[in-house]
């Protein structure tokens, strides 16, 4: 209704920086009452009540952003944004693409749809055929292991960022952290991308479990409804005002 207050939650890179958060603020600010800008991690582990020694990778279009929960708002030092994300693994799957098919015509919009219909890391659940223009003519061609390839290139920065985010934790967190890994993001529907995260850190670290979350599309937006529904939004601004643990 006219009257009715507007209040909003946006979702934002876990590392971005304090002008950006204040700039996107502002443009909430001309079109609704109440705007506050947490970070997307923090909305995942939200939603599936997971704040507490609970570690989450939200693989977007433009970063890897990892968050370490420990049960309160996480501050700059429990996250990682990494720069290599879907845009990369699209940028990487045309030139693949390209350099085994030197006659195809590619573009990173291609590779996009390629990528989103059937991109995996480890073994292929079976063989990818793409239909693409060779000199302007339909043909097919076997594009499994160059998608698996390209897709793969996203694993180090995230067990990079693992890493570093299990080693600025309590030691007597670390190992119930390992147990609970969440994926998120565009990124978790990559087939087997959870198995494969587990399985490049257990011959370091021994006891892990990573899971993808079951919504990936709308895993952000749940978690900034949700804590609006349970957060009255006078008590918004105080999100924001945390020091990091």
């Amino acid at each position: 209704r006219p009257d009715d207050e507007v209040c909003v939650i946006v979702g934002s890179p876990a590392r971005a920086t304090n002008t950006s958060k204040d700039l996107l603020a502002q443009i909430f600010q001309e079109v609704v009452d109440e705007v506050q800008v947490l970070s997307e991690p923090f909305l995942v582990a939200y939603g599936y009540d997971s704040l507490v020694n609970n570690l989450v990778i939200d693989i977007g279009a433009g970063t890897v952003d990892l968050c370490a929960l420990k049960g309160a708002m996480p501050g700059q030092n429990s996250q990682v944004t990494v720069n290599k994300a879907g845009n990369f693994v699209d940028e990487q799957l045309e030139a693949l693409i390209t350099e085994v098919y030197p006659d195809v015509q590619m573009n990173t919009h291609v590779a996009r749809a390629i990528k989103e219909k059937s991109g995996y890391v480890g073994d292929a659940p079976s063989q990818i055929t793409a239909d693409l223009r060779a000199n302007g003519r339909p043909v097919s061609y076997d594009v499994t292991q160059m998608v698996g390839q390209a897709c793969e290139m996203l694993i180090p920065g995230i067990i990079e960022g693992i890493d570093q985010l299990i080693q600025s934790c309590p030691p007597e967190d670390q190992a119930e952290m390992l147990r609970n890994i969440l994926v998120a993001g565009g990124g978790s529907r990559i087939i087997g991308i959870d198995t494969y995260i587990q399985a490049a850190l257990v011959d370091y670290y021994g006891d892990v479990s990573v899971k993808c979350v079951d919504e990936p599309v709308y895993a952000v937006a749940r978690g900034a409804l949700k804590l609006a529904t349970e957060l009255p939004p006078r008590y918004w601004e105080k999100l924001g005002n945390v020091t990091d643990y």
